[in-house]
């Protein structure tokens, strides 16, 4: 069984485009993504299940009963504020996403909250991270403008009260939609 995303990283040299190795039955996310695997990877139409994203669907019930000012207030979003960027600070990769990239990537995030009294910047680590690795890097900084989500926390909070995601591939993406 193959469950395919397209933009997982590790599927970019998919063992499956090769045409003597047939998968038994893939999962995929949607009618545009089955499609794309039929003509991709040439799979018998009878071997690809649409099976949606299963965790959007709890996504969309939390947004709907907790309203954007009821998150932000739960995160502890200061009163004062105008935007709230929401910054998946992603999984280090070999290949694809690598510890310079991500330490870059959130400092850039900091130094953004830093320079504005009316922005705040949630960072959610990737629940693979190791615990505190990051926070402790930015303990110091944007005191009042950052504010760490546990990576082990589910994103619901972050995503509803954010004007802003900012990823670089995660299904946080359709989770925002």
């Amino acid at each position: 069984l193959l469950f395919w995303q397209p933009g997982w990283p590790y599927q970019f040299e998919w063992p499956y485009l090769r045409y003597d190795v047939p998968a038994d039955l893939i999962f995929c996310l949607s009618d545009a993504h089955k499609e794309r695997l039929k003509m991709d990877v040439q799979q018998a139409q009878s071997r690809i299940v649409v099976s949606g994203i299963q965790w959007r669907q709890a996504a969309m019930e939390f947004s709907s009963q907790n309203s954007r000012s009821h998150s932000r207030y739960v995160l502890g979003v200061p009163a004062n504020v105008k935007l709230v960027v929401f910054c998946d600070a992603q999984v280090v990769f070999g290949g694809y996403f690598t510890a310079a990239e991500q330490v870059l990537l959130v400092r850039a995030v900091v130094e953004f909250a830093e320079s504005r009294k009316d922005v705040c910047v949630l960072i959610k680590p990737h629940a693979g991270q190791k615990a505190g690795q990051l926070e402790a890097l930015f303990a110091e900084r944007g005191k009042g403008r950052v504010i760490w989500i546990p990576g082990k926390d589910l994103p619901y909070h972050a995503l509803n009260a954010a004007d802003v995601l900012l990823t670089k591939v995660s299904t946080m993406v359709a989770e925002a939609m």
